[in-house]
């Protein structure tokens, strides 16, 4: 858990330090990116994937969902960009089932869909299990996926999407339960549900470079890579939980989880989910520049396509209308709150919080990285 007690009090031009979020990794745009939009809005009604949630309002709003896949995928060129564009409809089409009232009603059931539904993926050759818009459209993505991808790089994509799958599937478990979860959980299971490791994979497959699987082994790239994941989940959570408390729509979200640990204080909450992305962004820069020095071409390729997914990810977060309507009184003021330092700085990422499954992500720092001064 991070120390609340060990957070600056002091302003910035009048800012509170408190809420500050810092994110030095620029944002980059596709150039082609308005070029998809009409299209991905085609394939969504093509595919009925608006029948399969509730929250339709969202799903119309495919200009931004083809925003983020620009923002995402910069290097891509059109065809592949199409293709993140579409993938980037499913997922969102996706976590609206599994979240939204109306969606995945019961959870036992949800899991058997969400194992049927990851069978496209471990075999575009095979028929989908799952026949419905959502079967049928990732199935005709994955085959568009397997003309770019090579075997190894298909397999990578499947072993990510299969781990978000789980992770949905065991977040719905949760919802369903009405168990609580304490900071701990939610950081494990935020790691599967962001589905970063399956936008990870896909990026090796538009932007066309090679990855080592062992390079991508190593411990380094697999904590950058869950710093990543984990950063973006923390991203989505501090802008979306005004809009999931105005819905009632129940989810894992780490302002929830926090608030409870401060009685109900949602600034105090607030400022220390945001004191942890700190801190994994001081580790993921600081680690990520150390491990690229002695990188192949294609592993500095995937390490900035990390950077551009958490870069992107907030941009459309900071910007996306859907999470500032219908707030309830308060909310959307303490949301305005919030603002975002972009300024490069070589920051101590300090001690591991007291959170076992992620502490380890530290001890990949080597000596001569160790740090000298305290996070900001």
């Amino acid at each position: 858990m991070v120390d609340g007690a060990s957070l600056s009090t002091s302003e910035a031009n009048g800012r509170d330090m408190r809420l500050r979020l810092w994110c030095p990794v620029p944002t980059e745009h596709n150039p082609l990116g308005p070029q998809v939009e009409e299209r991905t809005a085609a394939w969504i009604r093509r595919h009925r994937l608006d029948s399969e949630t509730s929250d339709q309002d969202r799903l119309a709003l495919s200009v931004w969902i083809c925003r983020l896949a620009s923002m995402y995928y910069t290097d891509a060129p059109l065809e592949q960009l199409q293709i993140t564009a579409d993938f980037n409809a499913w997922v969102f089409a996706m976590d609206d089932y599994v979240d939204l009232p109306g969606g995945a009603r019961d959870a036992a059931k949800a899991t058997v869909r969400l194992a049927q539904l990851v069978r496209p993926a471990e075999a575009p050759e095979a028929a989908p299990l799952d026949g419905s818009p959502l079967g049928v459209a990732l199935a005709d993505l994955i085959v568009r996926i397997s003309r770019y991808a090579t075997s190894s790089q298909l397999a990578r994509f499947a072993e990510g999407f299969r781990r978000g799958m789980f992770c949905w599937a065991w977040q719905r478990s949760l919802l369903d339960d009405g168990e609580e979860h304490d900071l701990n959980e939610y950081a494990t299971l935020r790691l599967g549900a962001s589905f970063i490791p399956a936008y990870a994979a896909l990026g090796e497959v538009v932007h066309g470079y090679r990855l080592d699987a062992e390079e991508l082994a190593t411990p380094p790239v697999r904590a950058l890579t869950e710093m990543a994941c984990l950063l973006i989940g923390l991203h989505n959570d501090v802008y979306s939980w005004p809009k999931e408390e105005a819905s009632h729509a129940p989810d894992i979200n780490a302002v929830k989880v926090l608030a409870r640990e401060t009685d109900g204080d949602l600034q105090e909450a607030l400022a220390r989910a945001l004191a942890l992305s700190n801190q994994g962004m001081a580790l993921f820069v600081r680690l990520k520049d150390h491990t690229q020095e002695q990188a192949s071409d294609g592993l500095r390729h995937y390490l900035r396509d990390l950077g551009r997914l958490i870069a992107g990810s907030l941009e459309y977060h900071l910007h996306m209308p859907h999470y500032r309507r219908g707030l309830k009184p308060g909310h959307q003021e303490l949301l305005e709150q919030i603002w975002v330092d972009t300024t490069s700085a070589d920051v101590a990422p300090g001690p591991p919080p007291a959170l076992a499954s992620i502490a380890w992500w530290w001890q990949q720092l080597p000596e001569t990285a160790a740090p000298t001064t305290p996070p900001a």
